[in-house]
């Protein structure tokens, strides 16, 4: 995979997030643990992806909450496939990519 593909997966993350924003996906809370993950894996760190509603820290009593938590966790695991797929000609330019995009963590 390329940094390109990669950073449509992110993209892609942040459009769940816009679009399902009424349970709270677009706030910073989720944002950061996305980033978090984010970090983490470029870092070769051990880490728990975040998978339910309050893992994303989204509002847990909204009906419908875990679907959307389900869909940014796919979303996420994408980007991580993506990130993990990189090619190593790349890897200085992902990590420039990183180093702006990671603001929050």
């Amino acid at each position: 995979m390329s940094l390109e593909k990669f950073k449509e997966t992110v993209k892609a993350w942040e459009a769940t997030s816009c679009a399902t924003a009424e349970f709270g996906s677009s706030d910073t809370e989720p944002n950061f643990a996305f980033q978090w993950a984010l970090r983490r894996n470029h870092n070769g760190e051990a880490f728990t992806s975040p998978t339910t509603a309050g893992d994303w820290q989204l509002f847990t009593r909204m009906s419908g909450v875990g679907a959307v938590a389900r869909k940014l966790t796919i979303r996420l695991n994408r980007c991580l496939a993506a990130m993990n797929g990189v090619s190593s000609a790349e890897h200085e330019a992902l990590k420039e990519y990183l180093e702006a995009y990671l603001w929050r963590c």
